[in-house]
Order: structure tokens, then sequence, then C-alpha cells
């Protein structure tokens, strides 16, 4: 008999900690200097035959297509001439307008020094994203530095510039393997000091997104058209295509 309670009281501590939902764990600076939108009317499912839509307050994002041409130059701020390896474009419906996004996987290859001269070719992913409205454009590169740090930049047709830096730790107190978020500073934070925030997303389902107060609109759209990227983004893809 008491064997049977503990296996039910052990199923039923299996099946609560199985349905425990991960979250990022929420920098101070973001929490304290931003507002939070929360990301609804999004599903599960991704590919052909799914919607990944999903709405974000009063911006939303539709017709996400996994099938864009990776052929194609993403044409905008340091991709050029960028050789892509697939990815995906949607589009990014904002209260001051309708943006175009694509993001792709670029591939780079570079010799790695080993011990007695042995060398290796080492392939890795970076992700680049770009967003135009009109004349108006916005790009993004992401790559990694070191084993576990995702680091990169912004830039847009505005002349802004903001560094791009992953988030890898979970309100648990661990950290994960992946970045759980990302935020967009528009000084690199340091470890005495972090920067000026200009937004932050997570990316672990459901999703949000967070924009510094008095950040102004015309911000607001190229951020948020980059971190609807950052959310429909899998590094799992990425490095599937090496």
């Amino acid at each position: 008999m008491r064997i049977a309670k503990a296996a039910a009281a052990l199923g039923l501590w299996g099946l609560t900690v199985g349905c425990t939902t991960m979250r990022m764990a929420v920098p101070p600076d973001v929490a304290a200097g931003a507002d939070a939108v929360q990301v609804t009317e999004r599903s599960r499912f991704s590919g052909a035959l799914a919607n990944e839509g999903f709405n974000l307050a009063s911006s939303r994002v539709e017709s996400v297509d996994r099938n864009w041409d990776s052929s194609r130059s993403l044409g905008i701020g340091p991709y050029q001439s960028a050789k892509t390896e697939g990815g995906y474009s949607y589009v990014w419906v904002a209260p001051g307008g309708r943006w175009e996004g694509v993001c792709a996987s670029i591939a780079e290859r570079q010799d790695v020094g080993m011990a007695f001269g042995v060398t290796f070719s080492e392939t890795s992913n970076r992700l680049g994203c770009t967003c135009k409205s009109g004349e108006r454009y916005a790009s993004l590169a992401l790559g990694r530095k070191g084993m576990d740090e995702y680091i990169g930049q912004v830039t847009s047709s505005g002349g802004e510039s903001w560094v791009v830096l992953g988030l890898r730790e979970l309100d648990s107190g661990y950290r994960d393997v992946k970045p759980a978020g990302y935020r967009l500073d528009r000084d690199a934070p340091t470890a005495d000091s972090p920067g000026k925030l200009v937004a932050a997303v997570e990316v672990l389902f459901p999703g949000r997104i967070w924009f510094a107060r008095g950040l102004s609109e015309a911000a607001k759209e190229e951020a948020g058209c980059l971190l609807a990227g950052l959310l429909l983004y899998s590094p799992k893809e990425a490095k599937e295509r090496q």
C-alpha cells in the first residue's frame, strides 16, 4: 500500500515538473526600465502547413514562410553579398507601417589551430535578419563568441547602432544551453554595469518583448521587427544546415 502511494505521489510530482514552463530570468534593468508586451495567438507548430503568425499588442506577425529562397541575397547592411543557407521570411505589421522581414543562416568557414601545428576547418553559423519598410531598413547580425556567448549588432537606415546580447539565465536559476532571450543596448553591457537598454525579447514559448520607456515609435518598429525574427529563429535548425 505504501509503495502504491509513493508511486502515485512520484507520478504526480513528475507530471507537475513536466508541465512546468521554463521562463527567462528578466534582467533587473529590463524589469525596472521597460514595458513588457506578451505574445498572444501563437501556435507551437512550425512548418509549411502551420500558421506561425502571432499578435503583440497592436502589432502582429503574419505570412511566415519557411521556404524562403536561400539563393537570394539579404541585400541590406552587412549582408549585401553574404552567402545564405536557408531561412524564413515574415511580415511585421506595426501601427506605423508594414515591414518585410527576412532571416537566414550565414555560414562561415575558418581554420582553427591546434597543438603541434595541426589545423582543421570549422564551419559556424551566424544569423542575419533584415527588415525593410519603404526606404527604411534595419539589419541584425548575430553570432557566437567563444562556446556559449551569443553577441551581435543592429544597424539601421536611421543611423541606429545597437549591441545584441543573448540571455541564457532562467528564472529557475539554471542557465540554458542556448539563449532564452536577447537584449538590445546602445552600449555594450559590462560586468560592472548594464548597457543602455533599447529592447529585449524572451524567445521561450509563447514569448515576450520589452521596449525601454521613452523609446521612439520609429525605434520600436525597427526593434520590434528584428525581435520578431528572433522569436521565429531556432539555433538547432541553423546547426542542422552546417
